[in-house]
C-alpha cells in the first residue's frame, strides 16, 4: 500500500479507475500501490511518501473514514483518505521514525533500521485503525502488527498456514481469529492479501516469467490458487 502523509499544502492523487482526492495538511491516504496513477501538487510542499505491505488490510474492502474525520473524496472504496485527530500517537510516531531516517547517516544494512521499521509498520496499523474507527485494545492492536510482520516474512512459504501463524504468536487459532474479526477481516484474509501483493508484484516486472513462477514465488501452491486467490479478492489476474 501507499501511505501519503501531508505535512504541508495539498497534494491530488488520481486514481487507475479515473476517480480522484485531494489531501489536505495533516491529512493522509492509504491505498493499493496498484490503484494510484498519479500524485501532484501544484506548489512546493511537504508530505511523506511510504511503501509499505499491510496484509492486514486486503487490497478491497478498506472503508474511507467516519464522517467525523472525512475530507471530501472521490477516492475508490479501496482507498483511505482521513486526517488523524491533532492528538494522533500514530502519526506522531511515523513523522517522528521518518525524520529520525532522513536526518541520521544510517546505511541499508544498519542494525539500528529494523527496530525502526518495526515501529514504523506498528504505527501505520494504527492510523488505519484510528481511521476506521476501529475500537480495538491495546494489546490487540499489538498482536495484529506482531501478525502483520509474520506473515509479510512468512507468506512465500506455500505450507504457511493460520494454524502455523497463531502458533508463531503462542496463541489459539480461536483468539488469532478473534482479533482479526474486530478489524473486519481474518487471518486467513490477511495472508491470502500478503499472498497477492507479492503476486502482483512478481508480475508486474518483478522478475517472474510466467504465472507459474509468479505463484511459487508469491506462496500459492499452484496457478489454480492464486487465480481463485484474486477471484475471492474481486480482482483481476493481468500480466
Amino acid at each position: 500500500m501507499l501511505f501519503l502523509l501531508q505535512a504541508e499544502g495539498s497534494t491530488r492523487v488520481e486514481f487507475s479507475d479515473g476517480s480522484a482526492t485531494t489531501v489536505e495538511p495533516l491529512g493522509y491516504v492509504a491505498a493499493p500501490l496498484t490503484e494510484v496513477a498519479l500524485v501532484t501538487s501544484e506548489r512546493p510542499i511537504a508530505r511523506i511518501e511510504i511503501v509499505a505491505d499491510l496484509p492486514l488490510f486486503p487490497a478491497v474492502g478498506i472503508r474511507v473514514a467516519p464522517p467525523a474525520h472525512r475530507i471530501a473524496v472521490g477516492a475508490p472504496a479501496s482507498a483511505v483518505n482521513a486526517r488523524p485527530s491533532p492528538s494522533s500517537a500514530a502519526w506522531h510516531v511515523i513523522s517522528s521514525v521518518v525524520n529520525a531516517v532522513l536526518n541520521s547517516d544510517l546505511s541499508p544494512d544498519s542494525a539500528a533500521l529494523p527496530p525502526l521499521e518495526v515501529s514504523l509498520l506498528h504505527a501505520l496499523v494504527s492510523l488505519v485503525l484510528e481511521s476506521r474507527g476501529a475500537d480495538v485494545p491495546a494489546r490487540h492492536a499489538s498482536h495484529l502488527s506482531h501478525a502483520q510482520q509474520i506473515i509479510q516474512r512468512n507468506a512465500h512459504h506455500p505450507d504457511f498456514s493460520v494454524e502455523n501463524l497463531a502458533a508463531a504468536m503462542n496463541i489459539s487459532t480461536r483468539y488469532l481469529a478473534r482479533i482479526f474479526r474486530e478489524v473486519g477481516t481474518s487471518p486467513g484474509k490477511a495472508l491470502r492479501a500478503a499472498r497477492i501483493s507479492r503476486a502482483q508484484l512478481a508480475l508486474q516486472g518483478g522478475g517472474a516469467q510466467t504465472i507459474g513462477e509468479a505463484a511459487h514465488a508469491s506462496g500459492f501452491s499452484s496457478v489454480r490458487a492464486m487465480k481463485e486467490a484474486f477471484r475471492l479478492s474481486g480482482l483481476s489476474l493481468e500480466r
